[in-house]
């Protein structure tokens, strides 16, 4: 441009500069006396960092104020080989037509800058139509600046050029587009026709598809059927971004097809996007994720059937996926805030979620979208969450999961009914009043580390008859066969997280197992009711696990073996205030309360030797049990003696009577507290110095491999 005026574009491309050349109007100079002396030596220029001259501008002068006009400048005024650069005038609606605009070229070195022409920061608006551009052709460089595309019916951006092509979109927003996606990356290799459904892994495979990066872009409402921006065999670049809100997305917001596929998200936030697969990001047949930083997702939803992955599924090479069936590698979000200013959603769904659940999936995406971080996810009063078979994995330090506060005076009632197990706690969580039914294998499943804490506040369990109700085990895979977990030597012995129930009902539940199995962990019961259950054991303690009891009542509880169970090398770290009446264990030897055991021989809990510690009060205080006013089952033996020789010595009339009642009073409470109490300083010293004959201060696998719960 040396004859003329040059306005610099917003953008920049390799060789320097680009913008337009404004011709000079007049051919003859307007000043009286023209300058007639030259100098002798050209003034030095500055060196340009490479070697190429900048490439000759050809576009319109001004700016386009209809679709028809845009698409007439383009078509005339597109020239290949070079640099072209069409403006969008400001503040105009531009109304698409049915067909798209064809950007195509097969000339080297071919670029193409669509922007808007506001000095405001404004978008320019695209609305309407089937398809808004097409992108074709070998080797071309497309950009498009701060516009807004919204609307399209099928297709709103179709990228179709070949591997060396590229595409760049700054500041642009797509909105209410519909259709199978908003953008779709596909090589016209494979032909004219684009009828994509929601499974793209039918298509045929073009190869490499164009590269396409998105700056700075906002996708937000948009109802597509397949995916957001699908892309078939191409390089996708996408930072500083957002997907918010993009309802009936059938395979997540960006769907990704092919081995020669990469991508790269950076900085960019997806926030409540619907998908009926796995992954906000969805990648099939060898498509790859090479760069996830600072990204963050929020409740982005999935249907409960699937694996819990709501943020980068990839799917295994050859392998399909559908809403009923779905397998693939889960990879999450890092960030722990969207980065991006001024987004819905951000600062109340981050801290403090006011919103209540009423549905497993809703609530499991909410989760398992925090990251972790500080939360709190309520519930809807008098809703029924029907569970399936994922269970929700919280893994937070600080999160609470509670049920919405009535309107009226009324208690609130939130129930999860149903599914395999409901919650797999591996962080420190507070669930709170919360009624829990009917899992098929255990409601609660604890895997956290000995220093993560879980918390039950008035939190109910009922009509449970699977292996368990709650299961506090710090290694996973030993899960699946508690009996044999029971009874085998212990791989992390005390290092399971630790349980409080404050104020809980168990009642009416047939498990086969225990109703509350606490392999090396602690559990705390408070103010807590065991009513009507069924099981081997109501509450079992191995692997140097701690329990301990304030305030609790067990009534109308059946066992085979024990009511709570306690091995050598656990410890019962308190006995207070509780109550126990009509409970039965079938091999109890007349301790239907807390048995001790008291040797490592054990064959199985029915031919265990130990200690019976009695339940300490004699009514329980809690208005939930339905046995409160009873004497305690746990006196009874130690009684029984005492009331024959009461009723003996009435009987006699005299002193003889009472002097034997005086006397067998003395000689039963002196017995059973020195029983106890040497039992008890054996097992702590067994426990502390492994010096008992036989038996070590660790499970070995010749010494337990005759135990058995059976």
């Amino acid at each position: 441009c040396n004859d003329g005026l040059f306005l610099a574009a917003a953008s920049e491309y390799d060789g320097g500069p680009q913008g337009l050349c404004v011709d000079i109007v007049s051919s003859e100079c307007g000043v009286e006396v023209a300058p007639t002396v030259s100098p002798t030596v050209a003034p030095t220029l500055p060196t340009r960092p490479t070697n190429t001259a900048p490439p000759p501008i050809s576009s319109p002068i001004g700016c386009a104020k209809s679709w028809s006009a845009l698409k007439s400048s383009i078509t005339d005024g597109l020239t290949e080989g070079i640099h072209n650069t069409f403006f969008l005038c400001p503040h105009e609606v531009f109304l698409a037509g049915e067909d798209a605009i064809e950007l195509n070229a097969r000339t080297e070195g071919t670029k193409i800058t669509i922007s808007c022409a506001s000095e405001s920061g404004d978008n320019c608006l695209i609305k309407g139509g089937r398809r808004h551009f097409h992108i074709s052709g070998e080797d071309i460089r497309v950009a498009f600046t701060d516009i807004t595309f919204e609307g399209s019916e099928e297709v709103s951006i179709l990228a179709a050029a070949d591997g060396a092509s590229s595409l760049m979109f700054k500041g642009c927003e797509w909105t209410g587009n519909k259709g199978p996606s908003a953008v779709l990356i596909y090589h016209e290799i494979v032909g004219d026709a684009y009828e994509v459904e929601s499974d793209i892994s039918s298509l045929p495979y073009p190869g490499k598809s164009m590269e396409a990066y998105f700056d700075s872009c906002y996708f937000t409402a948009n109802k597509v059927t397949a995916g957001v921006i699908i892309n078939i065999g191409g390089t996708l670049r996408i930072s500083s971004s957002s997907f918010q809100s993009n309802q009936d997305t059938e395979k997540g917001c960006v769907q990704c097809k092919g081995e020669d596929v990469r991508v790269e998200l950076r900085d960019s936030c997806f926030l409540d996007n619907h998908s009926i697969v796995p992954g906000t990001i969805h990648l099939i047949d060898g498509a790859k994720i090479t760069v996830n930083e600072y990204n963050y997702g929020y409740d982005n939803k999935i249907p409960a059937s699937l694996p819990t992955c709501s943020d980068i599924f990839v799917l295994p090479l050859g392998e399909g996926c559908d809403s009923t069936a779905c397998s693939g590698t889960c990879s999450t979000f890092d960030a722990q805030r969207c980065s991006i200013p001024g987004l819905d959603m951000q600062e109340g769904m981050q801290e403090n979620s006011p919103l209540c659940h009423d549905d497993w999936a809703g609530l499991r995406n909410a989760i398992v979208s925090s990251k972790g971080q500080k939360s709190s996810f309520t519930i809807c009063d008098g809703a029924t969450l029907e569970a399936d078979d994922t269970a929700i994995v919280v893994s937070g330090n600080a999160v609470t999961i509670q049920c919405a506060e009535p309107e009226d005076t009324a208690s609130a009632s939130c129930v999860i009914k149903g599914g395999s197990s409901h919650f797999q706690l591996e962080g420190s969580v507070l669930l709170k009043g919360l009624t829990f039914e009917e899992a098929e294998f255990a409601s609660i499943v604890a895997t956290g580390p000995s220093s993560s804490i879980a918390t039950f506040q008035e939190c109910t369990w009922r009509k449970h008859s699977g292996e368990a109700i709650m299961v506090i085990h710090s290694v996973e895979e030993e899960l699946t066969d508690l009996v044999a977990s029971a009874s085998s030597s212990p791989s992390s012995p005390g290092e399971a997280m630790t349980v409080l129930m404050e104020e809980c009902l168990l009642e009416n539940n047939e498990v086969t197992f225990a109703a509350i199995a606490n392999f090396g962990g602690t559990l705390n019961l408070i103010k807590t009711t065991l009513h009507s259950n069924s099981g081997l054991v109501m509450i079992l303690a191995v692997h140097e696990a701690l329990v301990g009891l304030s305030e609790t009542c067990l009534t109308q509880n059946s066992a085979e073996n024990r009511i709570i169970f306690v091995d050598l090398f656990s410890t019962l770290t308190s006995n207070n205030s509780t109550f126990g009446a009509e409970n039965q264990a079938t091999a109890s030897e007349g301790c239907d309360e807390i048995f001790l055991a008291g040797a490592l021989s054990c064959t199985g809990l029915d031919d265990c030797e130990g200690d019976c510690e009695a339940f300490t009060s004699p009514t329980c205080s809690l208005s939930s049990t339905t046995n409160n006013n009873k004497d305690t089952k746990s006196n009874e033996a130690a009684t029984e003696g005492m009331s024959v020789a009461l009723l003996a010595g009435i009987i006699g009339g005299g002193v003889a009577g009472l002097l034997i009642f005086l006397g067998l009073t003395w000689y039963c409470l002196k017995n059973r507290k020195k029983r106890k109490n040497t039992k008890k300083d054996e097992r702590l010293a067994t426990i502390a110095t492994g010096s008992t004959e036989g038996m070590e201060s660790s499970f070995q696998d010749d010494e337990i491999s005759n135990l058995s719960f059976h």
